[in-house]
């Protein structure tokens, strides 16, 4: 079955914000000591910056990224990245709750907006078939495998994209991307790619964990059904 297949290989969320005045020493070392007071343990983190950019690296209990850039001050990029997939439930979700608490700790600012969002999530999932590309070709798509012989060679691999626009339907809306291909180190697997971008600025909270959760709704709720070919109740 697919989705008791699922494999969680990368999370991020990306915020534009603004204003922003930037980042001393001082407030850096106030930052990392805040991580560590929500919870965030930084042993053996590698940090890395410059004059307008620094990035915390730690390893351990699961690898998690975070990006703090200034170039164009009052904007300012907060990047929070989980990208090997070694985080399991709810970990990154968590982590990246503190961290957002550790920032507005150390830079509250009531005016501040946010500019846009953008939150990813990148899962694999087991084929019912030889080979992801003829699960998507020939069950999904119901075309033949001879239909490919055009290209003249055969085909490694391949997927859909779909972009889906902004509802204005009174909430806060969202652009919706979805990419579902054969994934090229392992062809027994589905490479899914889901991410949702805000692009609506508001003074409000952050709300990493809703933004992330509401991405992981979407493919249980859509995605999913969609590469079994099941409506599910949607149009889809």
């Amino acid at each position: 079955m697919i989705a008791s297949s699922q494999q969680s290989i990368y999370k991020g969320i990306n915020f534009q914000l603004a204003p922003f005045s930037g980042v001393d020493t001082r407030a850096r070392l106030r930052f990392q000591a805040a991580l560590l007071d929500r919870g965030i343990e930084l042993e053996q983190a590698v940090t890395q910056e410059d004059e307008h950019h620094f990035l915390i690296i730690r390893e351990k209990p699961f690898r998690i990224e975070i990006t703090l850039a200034w170039p164009n001050a009052p904007l300012a990029h907060l990047a929070i990245l989980g990208p090997h997939g070694a985080h399991d439930g709810e970990g990154f979700e968590r982590e990246a709750e503190a961290i957002i608490q550790a920032f507005n700790d150390v830079w509250h600012d009531p005016r501040r907006q946010i500019v846009s969002c953008d939150a990813t999530v990148r899962d694999l999932f087991e084929s019912s078939c030889e080979h992801a590309f003829q699960e998507l070709w020939e069950r999904r798509l119901k075309q033949p495998p001879q239909s490919l012989d055009v290209f003249g060679r055969p085909v490694l691999g391949g997927g859909l994209r779909f972009v889906m626009p902004s509802l204005q339907d009174g909430t806060e809306s969202c652009q919706i991307e979805v990419k579902i291909e054969s994934f090229l180190r392992d062809t027994k697997k589905i490479f899914v790619e889901t991410q949702f971008v805000w692009l609506q600025a508001h003074v409000g909270p952050m709300n990493p964990s809703e933004r992330l959760k509401a991405v992981d709704d979407y493919v249980e709720q859509r995605v999913i059904p969609f590469i079994l070919g099941e409506d599910n109740g949607h149009d889809v």
